[in-house]
């Protein structure tokens, strides 16, 4: 079967069949595109694909997938500098996030913990970006931040500590409940994107998606923290030409 896929500055289709392994589609790609195997990223709408053993069969691949490719480099000023052009063609950026639940760029986090320094950068630009306008910081993509202390997302801090138990043993390195991760962005009333900010942790940079009104904690990307940006990207390529349905 024939695989689309859209890059930066082209299109095209590949040949693949439906027992072919993720690690042999991206060869494939990575080949067309001529860029380092090991540099190319492949997404569909907001799955990152990693595991390269994978079969295409097992992720129920057809013909109507589009598959959005990245060279995933740094993440340097330019780079972030096209995030932000898409970002705003429908949405806004805000310097100040006037908000009680959002830290400012110029916050300062407990000892111990920091930003991946690609995060730094993002919030160096803006403290709070949103695909959309009047998103509430939930609807579609927004990225800010939270503090490490703040219990909001899981109800108080009772509540996180309850959480933090119950999912403790799912993950290597615990819960997302914990300390050492921040709540940095939102896609839903009920989807959030957690950080790992422990700087000396074999886990930092990583992040984890919750979904809080089903007590529900998935990984979404494995460190760096580059690949949640590569996924971003690749989710506003697609996305910003879009047309705006009902008002929204």
């Amino acid at each position: 079967m024939k695989v689309k896929f859209q890059a930066l500055s082209s299109v095209g289709e590949v040949d693949v069949d439906r027992l072919e392994t993720i690690g042999a589609l991206r060869k494939k790609v990575s080949a067309l595109l001529d860029y380092p195997a090991a540099e190319t990223q492949l997404t569909i709408g907001c799955t990152l694909l990693t595991d390269d053993a994978v079969t295409l069969e097992d992720c129920k691949f057809n013909t109507d997938v589009l598959l959005s490719v990245v060279r995933s480099q740094d993440w340097g000023q330019d780079r972030l500098g096209s995030l932000k052009e898409m970002f705003l063609k429908q949405g806004e950026l805000h310097s100040d996030p006037k908000s009680r639940t959002l830290l400012r760029n110029d916050a300062v986090l407990p000892r111990g913990l920091e930003l991946p320094s690609a995060l730094q950068r993002l919030f160096q630009i803006c403290a709070k970006w949103n695909f959309t306008k009047n998103s509430y910081d939930v609807f579609n993509c927004n990225l800010f931040l939270m503090s490490p202390d703040n219990s909001d997302i899981f109800g108080d801090d009772d509540l996180r500590e309850e959480w933090n138990k119950s999912h403790a043993g799912d993950f290597d390195g615990g819960s997302c409940a914990g300390k050492d991760w921040a709540c940095f962005g939102a896609t839903s009333e009920y989807d959030f994107y957690f950080v790992n900010i422990c700087s000396n942790s074999p886990i930092f940079g990583s992040t984890r998606r919750v979904v809080n009104n089903c007590d529900e904690e998935y990984h979404f990307t494995q460190p760096p923290f580059e690949r949640f940006l590569d996924v971003v990207e690749a989710y506003a390529r697609t996305n910003s030409a879009k047309k705006p349905e009902n008002g929204e």
